[in-house]
């Protein structure tokens, strides 16, 4: 293990490298063609994802292990992240323990909906990720094949509860049905919970016609109702494709550090569930083959693969195969049902994509129309610029501009400026710079102004670049400052203080961007002093 500052010791070879904080608490497992290249990375590029840039500030150590080859270090990459859940690696979110449907093994089984396969006896089907499919299939099956869904022991007869006057149980406590009856209908939701539909309606309508001979036409008609209802459901779950067997059909979108991820489940062209997970990840072009591979291993580690496996990428092939250890085909999207699932899919995920950014953007909207009342401004205000400065006593004097487009960091815009007016540390004149230069820049290409500039600074700062801004420039953009201490705003020039609750979303956000503008500043900074080290 090294400290983090000797990245640029490492071996350019494949490998492993594990990021450590100063307590020696694992943060993130990574694998790299070039480790040295890959590492050095996370340090030298100026502008990181928000998640990035938390994970670069808390190492203080690395360790790595060389390998072979770039697929071993892929390999070895999952198998320690499997084993020890680093923070910053990606965890599937919404991971709490999905539901079963569950059969006691008795005399008349009963069916429940349990959480906990491990303490119970009987048999289980799932674990289904949608309580919504649970609670339907638990419906269906008590209103189709009339299981009972009490607790009684049925050590004697007694009357039968509600459940069968309403049509959703056969009251084997009551003894309206024997025990042959009972378990042949349990048989008949075992084999609809498999999947085997075709086989099931062979069977009923087998059923129907001896009934029918045998002029046992209540019964009959029974069975002719079940035989209805199992193929209306078979009809609204099934698709026009023709596969024979069990398949999952994976799909994946990757934008902007959040990863969604889709599983379909079909058994004999009928769908049985489907998965929908979103998650966060470390972005990295050269690394999206582990951060969709442990998508995958995430999506597996609550359900077993089915027997045939779609993925996206010929590149995952080799190596899921060895990391899902069991008898799986896996399979590319080729022919054009398939690609047209894969498509299907897609949609979905862009479609996930966009209704997850919209209640975002709603909430950061709410946010900015607070903003705007606590500070009487003409406008919402969907561009605010946060500007900041960072030195050494009168060293490596530099300063950093941030923007938030309607509540979120726009880092197209942002920028990072060496002072050239002064020589000396003057917090005054560095921030009256930075702003000028930038509001010049907007002005000479052209792009539209900010609606509120956020400094860093107290009530001379405030006063001081609103005088340049809107008096010596004539420009009206409304300046405040956010002093550190009380994070209390200043406004109107300097010359009225507004103090908000610490949990106000406003100031939240107010917050937020100073803090970017700080630590952009303060990077740019530790950029320019190791750029002088390393040519001495």
């Amino acid at each position: 293990m090294i400290e983090a500052e000797f990245y640029n010791t490492l071996p350019e070879k494949s490998g492993v490298y594990l990021f450590y904080d100063k307590f020696q608490k694992l943060l993130y497992i990574g694998k790299a063609k070039n480790l040295k290249r890959r590492v050095s990375s996370y340090f030298t590029k100026s502008i990181l994802d928000d998640k990035t840039e938390i994970l670069v500030s808390n190492i203080k150590y690395i360790d790595y292990r060389i390998t072979n080859s770039e697929f071993e270090a892929l390999l070895i990459e999952q198998n320690l992240v499997s084993e020890l859940k680093p923070k910053y690696n990606i965890q599937l979110k919404d991971d709490k323990s999905y539901t079963l449907l569950a059969f006691t093994k008795e005399k008349f089984p009963s069916l429940s909906i349990i959480r906990q396969r491990d303490k119970f006896e009987g048999i289980t089907f799932g674990p289904f990720t949608s309580k919504q499919m649970t609670d339907r299939l638990y419906e269906f099956i008590i209103k189709t094949f009339k299981i009972r869904t009490c607790k009684k022991r049925l050590n004697h007869r007694s009357k039968p509860c509600l459940n069968y006057h309403i049509g959703k149980c056969s009251a084997p406590c009551a003894g309206f049905i024997d025990e042959y009856q009972y378990n042949a209908q349990y048989k008949k939701a075992i084999s609809f919970l498999k999947g085997e539909y075709k086989n099931l309606l062979k069977e009923i309508e087998y059923e129907i016609n001896q009934s029918s001979l045998s002029l046992e036409f209540e019964k009959a008609n029974f069975l002719k109702n079940q035989y209805m209802i199992i193929k209306e459901y078979q009809s609204r779950y099934s698709y026009n494709w023709n596969f024979e067997g069990t398949y999952d059909f994976i799909a994946f979108y990757l934008r902007n550090g959040n990863g969604y991820i889709t599983l379909l489940r079909s058994k004999d062209g009928i769908k049985t569930f489907s998965i929908n997970k979103k998650f966060s990840y470390i972005e990295d072009k050269d690394n999206f083959d582990s951060i969709i591979l442990q998508a995958i291993i995430s999506l597996y580690k609550e359900i077993e693969p089915a027997q045939y496996v779609f993925i996206p990428t010929p590149l995952l092939t080799k190596i899921l195969k060895t990391l899902l250890k069991n008898v799986v085909e896996l399979k590319l999207y080729e022919s054009k049902v398939e690609k047209k699932i894969y498509k299907t899919l897609i949609l979905q995920l862009i479609e996930l994509y966009k209704q997850s950014f919209k209640i975002a953007l709603f909430n950061e909207e709410k946010k900015l129309k607070e903003l705007q009342k606590i500070l009487n401004l003409g406008k919402i205000p969907h561009r605010i610029d946060g500007f900041d400065i960072s030195n050494i006593n009168s060293s490596y004097i530099v300063g950093s501009s941030v923007s938030f487009l309607n509540g979120f960091p726009d880092k197209s815009n942002y920028r990072q400026f060496t002072i050239k007016s002064i020589k000396s540390q003057d917090d005054y004149s560095s921030i009256e710079e930075i702003v000028l230069r930038r509001i010049l820049e907007y002005k000479n290409t052209g792009n539209q102004l900010p609606d509120l500039i956020c400094i860093d600074g107290g009530k001379g700062h405030v006063k001081r670049i609103s005088d340049i801004i809107n008096e010596d420039l004539s420009i009206d953009i409304p300046v405040i400052g956010l002093a550190k201490r009380e994070e209390t705003i200043i406004v109107e020039k300097g010359k009225r203080e507004i103090s908000l609750p610490f949990d106000n979303e406003g100031l939240k956000l107010l917050v937020k961007i100073r803090n970017e503008a700080h630590r952009f500043a303060n990077r740019y900074r530790k950029k320019k002093i190791d750029i002088d080290l390393f040519k001495k």
